[in-house]
């Protein structure tokens, strides 16, 4: 169930940022980031809160989850937001640092898309080995 929540949680957000990408005409660097910045402190509350509260969790393994959690936002966030803000699938971007980052290690897009594939894979093993 934490691992539907969790893909729910980075589809709305990756989703309220092509919103917000595509919506602004004239965008305001500071004001973006600092929008992404709230956006992203309410993902990490509202996560927070439903994992300690609402399902069962073994805080033992919490960075299982952790990791988890980040695999399946590099597997999806990119896509879920480039499809948002009319871009190809498989854009990356050329202003932020992960993206910059992205360039510099993944020089050809297979690869960068393979490896957002094999990271889905090994977090639903992860999941699925731990938690299910």
């Amino acid at each position: 169930m934490i691992y539907i929540f969790f893909l729910l949680t980075i589809f709305i957000n990756a989703f309220a940022d092509g919103l917000q990408y595509k919506d602004f005409t004239t965008p305001n660097r500071e004001l973006g980031l600092m929008y992404h910045f709230v956006r992203a402190a309410f993902v990490l509350v509202f996560l927070s809160i439903a994992i300690f509260d609402v399902f069962y969790f073994d805080e033992d393994l919490w960075y299982i989850y952790f990791a988890v959690y980040l695999m399946l936002r590099y597997s999806f966030f990119d896509a879920v937001f480039n499809l948002t803000a009319g871009k190809p699938i498989d854009y990356i971007g050329n202003t932020s640092f992960i993206d910059r980052l992205i360039k510099s290690i993944a020089k050809k897009r297979t690869f960068f898309t393979v490896s957002k594939f094999a990271s889905f894979l090994f977090a639903s093993y992860l999941y699925f080995e731990f938690f299910a």
